[in-house]
């Protein structure tokens, strides 16, 4: 969530989630099949933002369904919602048979505790007193004998996703659950009934009641307020949420009590662990940054991409991050990020280079180890080989997804041996079509990573002129061994898959590919062209494509690859496409015209194009005409949510996602290209995502090289330096540990080692001086942000607890509670 204001602080929440499998599901009644056909969802609060394919007939589906997205939007909980797809129950009477079978509902604040490992969560029925959300704004004030009781207004009401509330709240005096005091006399304090607000999930009520409370003693009472959505279906009224307001607890003595308070489920008691519904197994990944302004972390990324021009490239700021993080890859990430955005990526690279060819101890082992280096290369390639990967090997996967063939060729692994012929047939042609893409696509490869693969061989040149064999390990252990072959091994982690839906087919198929094109990479790094294989089943598979021509092709593609001199063909990259529900500006008209009309999109750094059907566009609006995007909000009809428009020179689309997320993309992707067409200068320094006006306010672009311009890629700078900020604070002890090495070693009787410790000194002091002065800036920063956010405001309601940053071991919890504001602790306090 970005603040529109680029003087404010911005936080930025991401989740990624993994669905892996479920297990030990129950079986069906006797009436129907007895084995279930799942799915699942992936939810924040009731709001479906992903769904899994199908695995069918199965107790224990393996889904393998992986997603990452951006939190657009404040919310409670992430839920994991399991469906069972009854087939036969909608053959027969033409009925909905998706079934909900279960969730699992992680609260927000609950989620660091998840997040990095695989889990087994036990799957809980879902029920009316599990599935709330929304707030209320109540007021409660004691006057004399008399208590006043006023509820305002309510907020993010729906009964179901889509749907708006007709809802009316039951306000009533109560003894808490399990008090052993004798029940309230609803005749002398009868429950108060609203009057029912229709079609609004932003319901108004300012209504009151009042009781005399002479008599009672209110410490031991509660207010509860019962919120319904009014219903005259068979199973009658539908629970919304209810809130429990202790007295004694929230006066304080002011005798006054004015808060939004959060809708809790009816009963607050624990669920077994144990469930019949069966159990899901995720992996989880979340992370939340507060940024503040980029101005203040601007001397610390002019620091970051510094090399000493007297000293060696260990005393630079890239290496000691890399050397002070255990995990280089939470390294190279933000690294990559910055620098590739600040057009310094190529010299840090080649510094790199340069040290591990002087450290390395076996040739073959160039560049292959888990090195700052390769690491950095790895998600250079990730990063801006995403489109390229698509261009050329989706199809081919799909093809495997859908067809589903068996392709074992293990003698071991097969029933009937005669199956082997036909299934090493269909293998070799999976993978001679791969090949044959992989070749065809050197043009297309994007300009960065060439530029990066020519540094790397012509260090390997300079150093080994006569090994044409280690030039080609070089560029191949990248691009294929660390590129296409994994992405073939898994192409839900390159964005190429990630409804999940893997067969053990599939699985099986994608690694013995993947097999064949390590193979291929491997033959390209030996001197003899002679590769022997752990597995005697694969040989054909070797003769088949471990020599000419397919070597041939491959040599020309590597050549072309690693070439910065080749002019690229341009080949217009597809940021984003799918279905959105155009809505029609225009009134009704007396024949009934719907007010929305579904069409496929297609945006493209050149142009926006769409129509009915995914393979033809009957419109096409270029990029250069598109004049401004912006979300619609209309009140908070449910109807108009996740809306937003687009107006063109000649046109204006008001368009619907299918949730918050989608939207967000959606809104992402156009203000990246419009942000990309002009090529007027701007601020090196860049926020991310940037519109038109932004760009007059000098808040995005960069000064980096029109090959940088030109990709398909977003990078918010700012938030790659907070996650470098990040990392430094976390290893300071590390960082101080460095120092005093260094120190130690500037009484060497070695003069190269002597410098060596000076220039790591020096640097290291500087990193130390610009984290703490970036530290202190941020805890100002976040102080002054949320003062006014206390707890019961409406932007803390009361009923979870508040954390204004993420917890863990290197942060400072930053809770907001009972009006107060707690300071963190001082850096020196911390390590």
């Amino acid at each position: 969530m970005l603040a529109d204001d680029p003087g404010r602080i911005q936080v930025m929440e991401t989740l990624n989630v993994k669905i892996c499998e479920l297990k030990n599901l129950p079986p069906r009644s006797s009436t129907s099949p007895k084995y279930r056909s799942t799915y699942c969802t992936v939810n924040l609060d009731q709001e479906q933002i992903y769904s899994t394919a199908t695995v069918k007939n199965n107790f224990n589906p393996y889904f393998g369904a992986e997603y990452g997205f951006e939190i657009p939007r404040p919310f409670r909980y992430l839920n994991i919602c399991i469906f069972d797809k009854n087939e036969s129950l909608t053959a027969v009477n033409g009925a909905n048979g998706n079934g909900a079978l279960g969730k699992v509902a992680l609260a927000k604040s609950d989620l660091h505790k998840y997040s990095g490992k695989d889990h087994w969560l036990p799957i809980v029925p879902v029920d009316a007193n599990s599935e709330v959300r929304g707030k209320l704004l109540l007021e409660i004030n004691q006057v004399g004998k008399e208590l006043t009781i006023k509820l305002k207004e309510g907020s993010e009401l729906s009964v179901s996703q889509k749907r708006d509330c007709d809802s009316f709240t039951l306000i009533s005096l109560e003894y808490p659950e399990g008090s052993k005091n004798k029940a309230i006399n609803r005749e002398k304090f009868p429950i108060h009934q609203t009057k029912t607000l229709r079609k609004t999930s932003a319901p108004q009520f300012d209504e009151s009641c009042c009781f005399n409370v002479e008599n009672l003693n209110l410490s031991e009472l509660e207010v509860k307020f019962s919120v319904w959505h009014e219903s005259t279906g068979v199973w009658g009224n539908v629970f919304l949420g209810e809130v429990r307001v202790p007295l004694g607890s929230n006066f304080n003595g002011t005798k006054k009590h004015k808060a939004w308070w959060y809708l809790q489920p009816r009963s607050l008691e624990a669920r077994d662990e144990v469930s019949a519904k069966g159990s899901v197994r995720l992996f989880i990944r979340y992370s939340s940054e507060i940024i503040i302004p980029d101005v203040y972390y601007e001397p610390l990324r002019l620091m970051l991409g510094k090399v000493p021009k007297s000293g060696p490239v260990t005393a630079s700021p890239a290496f000691l991050l890399g050397e002070i993080c255990e995990d280089k890859t939470s390294a190279a990430i933000p690294l990559v990020r910055v620098l590739l955005k600040t057009n310094r990526l190529s010299k840090v690279i080649r510094e790199l280079a340069k040290l591990e060819m002087d450290t390395i101890l076996d040739v073959h082992t160039l560049f292959r180890g888990n090195s700052l280096l390769s690491k950095c290369v790895d998600e250079l390639m990730k990063l801006t080989g995403k489109f390229y990967l698509k261009s050329f090997l989706k199809e081919h996967i799909d093809k495997i997804y859908e067809e589903s063939r068996n392709c074992e060729i293990d003698p071991a692994k097969l029933d009937n041996a005669a199956d082997r012929v036909g299934n090493l047939k269909a293998l070799m042609n999976y993978t001679s079509n791969i090949l044959n893409s992989v070749t065809s696509s050197a043009l297309n490869c994007p300009s960065v990573i060439s530029d990066v693969l020519s540094e790397l061989r012509n260090s390997a040149m300079q150093r080994y002129p006569d090994r044409t064999e280690i030039q080609y390990s070089v560029v191949a252990g990248f691009i294929l061994l660390r590129l296409v072959a994994p992405a073939i091994l898994s192409p839900e982690s390159f964005g190429l898959r990630n409804d999940g839906g893997k067969s053990d087919n599939v699985t099986r198929t994608l690694t013995l590919v993947s097999k064949a094109v390590q193979s291929v990479g491997n033959v390209l790094s030996n001197s003899t062209e002679q590769v022997r294989f752990k597995e005697p089943y694969m040989t054909e598979m070797h003769v088949k494509f471990g020599y000419d021509p397919y070597l041939k092709e491959m040599k020309m593609f590597l050549d072309t690859v690693s070439s910065s001199n080749v002019i690229r063909s341009f080949v217009p990259a597809e940021l984003l496409k799918g279905f959105l529900k155009k809505r029609v500006t225009q009134p009704p008209s007396l024949f009934g015209r719907r007010s929305t009309n579904r069409r496929y999109f297609k945006l493209t750094m050149e142009e926006l194009s769409y129509g009915k059907d995914p393979m033809f566009a009957s419109h096409h609006i270029p990029v250069s005409e598109i004049l401004s995007v912006e979300y619609l909000k209309n009140g908070d009809e449910l109807d108009f949510r996740d809306v937003f428009q687009i107006t063109a020179s000649d046109r204006q689309l008001c368009l619907q996602a299918a949730s918050s997320v989608e939207a967000k993309e959606w809104m992402d992707a156009l203000r990246f290209v419009l942000s990309r067409r002009s090529a007027r200068p701007s601020s090196e320094f860049s926020s991310g995502y940037t519109d038109a006006k932004s760009l007059e306010r000098g808040m995005g672009g960069s000064v980096a090289t029109d090959k940088v311009k030109d990709l398909p890629v977003n990078i918010n700078v700012t938030r790659e330096m907070e996650k470098v900020h990040c990392l430094l604070l976390k290893n300071r002890d590390k960082l101080d540990r460095l120092h005093e090495n260094c120190r130690q070693e500037l009484t060497s009787a070695d003069s190269l080692r002597r410098l060596e410790a000076k220039c790591r000194m020096d640097t290291i002091d500087e990193l130390i001086d610009c984290v703490t002065r970036l530290e202190q800036e941020h805890r100002h920063q976040i102080k002054q942000a949320y003062q006014h956010n206390l707890y019961g405001s409406e932007f803390a309601p009361i009923g979870e607890e508040i954390v204004l940053r993420p917890k863990g071991p290197f942060y400072p919890e930053l809770f907001v509670s009972s009006g107060s504001f707690a300071v963190p602790p001082s850096p020196a306090t911390r390590h």
